[in-house]
């Protein structure tokens, strides 16, 4: 049957409702009755196999197809057994719902309701919206489900199936067909006339960075292609330049302006400083304290007013927001400012033109930005959106502050907890209003990147491109690295475009970096030996590494360990290695000639 809001239109809803439930008669009636109150008549068909999911297909009694406008999925858990950390029965249930809805027809709505300790029912429509822009289609339709909520069973399981969705929806994306929807809105409009503005404004003041192709890294990652755009080649060393110019040219240029001011954690503050100096303007910069010392002295070339204060970047920017009421200053917001914004947009068009040039008009299948504050995936997304409807944009930020994520799931900026990267560049715990209210219209995805994926970036742009690029620069590429262990057919045989965003590394985190990014990839490999205390132990150990071609970096031994058994020291090496194969075949050829010893991993 059908839910008809009295003007005509028309909503069918096909409720499946695995598990074992008691009443489930009482319950269905339950959500017709929390429909919004505007319908007049409800009814719900219910199509129900005794065991598991019902396929959509499988069209139970004769139901016709077209019949079914919104999947709704009814997940029965008892009252009390919710807990973050018993999820998988449900998570499969879903798993299995989705794949059905997908299969068959794939109804333009997936709506998704709850019971927690029967017969209350709970409907949360927040969580809805985040996944696949249920309210829009809603109000598109003409109807308007009403909304009662379980805060904490929502607060776990939202954000859990938003993340199984997320994971789901992504190999059948590409086969939706063209995106009559992502049209440009009278804003984006508005948006891309500001990019084209700022195009003229900046253009002789930066440079137009190479876009390059990376051979290697398409074999080991098995994708069609793969571009890089080398902002890290900028003329600060950044794509923030772009902005902070923008901005600059856009205000007060008379003399007895006052200065300009700003929060960064680096590169917006060297754009700005920059860019107010070659206009003879004066610039104040304020970083959080930790910040890494070969931006400072960047910054410090170009103004001498460099204040270091807080511990993050959101108490610095609060620092600097009431400095600069108190002193009369401009200030420039680094991400959230609408030419700031503007000027990042250029980014986009500039990548359509290198694309058009070199790669024959065809686009890319994917871009990957760098995300922190978002004005960059804002701006040059909204540039690229309009040119390429199809090509798919997602956002990567550190694992370790997933704000765009966290924003997207919440529907709103939210704050969260920063549990330390050295990404410094995008550790923003809150995106910005302005800046996600454009990028919500134009990302598809976004992508946690791990510390590990970034630092092997680092290390893969160095050897195979021969280009350096800090942490939050690498973390495009980090997340390409990501999927290929977790979903590589997202990326296989496909054609990515990743931006390298910056390349202000300082010089000691890149020789921690380099060092870390050895070890994990098992380039450097530590192996510990328990050996006899005699002499000539350890020149037989050292021999026959020698004759393994294996070249030692560092050795060190110790008798003093409470494990050891009397007359035995341990010893411990850094060696040279290939790669994790290499490291495991040195330790068996070391094993097999009588020595006793172990691959240390941790």
């Amino acid at each position: 049957m059908t839910l008809d809001n009295g003007s005509g239109k028309v909503l069918r809803l096909f409720v499946a409702s695995p598990g074992d439930v008691a009443d489930e008669r009482d319950a269905v009636e339950q959500v017709a009755g929390r429909v919004s109150k505007q319908l007049e008549r409800a009814a719900i068909e219910v199509y129900r196999r005794e065991e598991g999911l019902p396929a959509l297909g499988d069209r139970a009694r004769g139901a016709p197809e077209a019949s079914v406008d919104v999947f709704v999925l009814i997940l029965w858990q008892r009252y009390g057994t919710i807990r973050p950390d018993g999820l998988s029965g449900t998570e499969a249930e879903f798993r299995q719902a989705w794949r059905a809805w997908q299969e068959t027809g794939r109804p333009k709505i997936l709506a998704y309701l709850c019971t927690v300790g029967s017969p209350v029912l709970s409907v949360d429509l927040d969580q809805a919206k985040r996944l696949q822009g249920f309210v829009a289609d809603l109000k598109e339709k003409g109807i308007l489900l009403s909304y009662a909520d379980h805060a904490e069973f929502h607060r776990i399981f939202g954000d859990h199936l938003h993340r199984v969705l997320r994971e789901l929806d992504e190999p059948v994306r590409p086969a939706a067909g063209p995106r009559a929807s992502r049209r440009p809105s009278r804003e984006a409009s508005s948006l891309l006339a500001q990019i084209r503005a700022a195009r003229e404004r900046i253009s002789e003041h930066i440079v137009r960075t190479p876009l390059v192709r990376a051979k290697q890294l398409e074999q080991d990652l098995h994708c069609k292609k793969i571009l890089l755009k080398l902002e890290c080649l900028q003329v600060t060393g950044s794509f923030k330049v772009r902005g902070a110019m923008n901005a600059v040219l856009r205000r007060d240029d008379s003399p007895s302006a006052p200065p300009f001011a700003t929060a960064s954690a680096g590169n917006h503050g060297l754009g700005l400083a920059y860019s107010a100096n070659r206009f003879r303007r004066e610039s104040v910069v304020y970083m959080p304290e930790r910040t890494p010392l070969t931006k400072r002295k960047a910054i410090e070339r170009f103004t001498r007013n460099v204040n270091l204060t807080g511990r993050t970047f959101e108490e610095t920017k609060e620092y600097a927001v009431v400095e600069s009421q108190a002193n009369g200053y401009t200030f420039i917001h680094p991400f959230d400012d609408p030419d700031v914004i503007a000027g990042q947009g250029t980014l986009g068009l500039e990548i359509i033109r290198d694309v058009e040039e070199q790669c024959h008009g065809e686009p890319p299948d994917l871009i990957v930005f760098p995300v922190g504050g978002g004005g960059l995936i804002a701006g040059a997304g909204t540039a690229i959106r309009e040119r390429w409807p199809n090509t798919r944009i997602v956002g990567a930020e550190a694992r370790n502050v997933p704000s765009l994520g966290a924003a997207l799931r919440a529907g709103r900026p939210r704050t969260v907890i920063n549990a330390g990267t050295f990404a410094d560049g995008i550790a923003v715990s809150e995106v910005g209003e302005r800046s996600f209210a454009i990028a919500r219209e134009v990302v598809d995805e976004v992508w946690e990147v791990a510390e590990e994926s970034m630092a092997k970036a680092v290390i893969r742009l160095i050897e195979d491109v021969r280009v350096l690029a800090e942490g939050a620069g690498a973390c495009g590429l980090g997340g390409l690295f990501d999927k290929q262990a977790s979903d590589a057919g997202a990326i296989s045989n496909q054609s990515v475009l990743v931006i390298v965003s910056g390349g202000n590394l300082d010089t000691i985190a890149l020789s921690k970096l380099l060092q870390r990014g050895l070890v994990l990839s098992r380039r450097l490999a530590h192996l510990r030996f328990i050996v006899e205390d005699i002499p000539g132990s350890l020149g037989r150990l050292t021999s026959d590494l020698a004759e393994l071609q294996v070249n030692i970096l560092d050795l060190w031994h110790s008798r003093l360990n409470a494990y050891l058994s009397v007359g035995k020291t341990q010893v411990d090496t850094i060696v040279e290695t290939r790669d994790a194969d290499h490291a495991n075949s040195v330790r068996e050829a070391l094993a097999a000639r009588g020595h006793d010893v172990q691959l240390v991993t941790e």
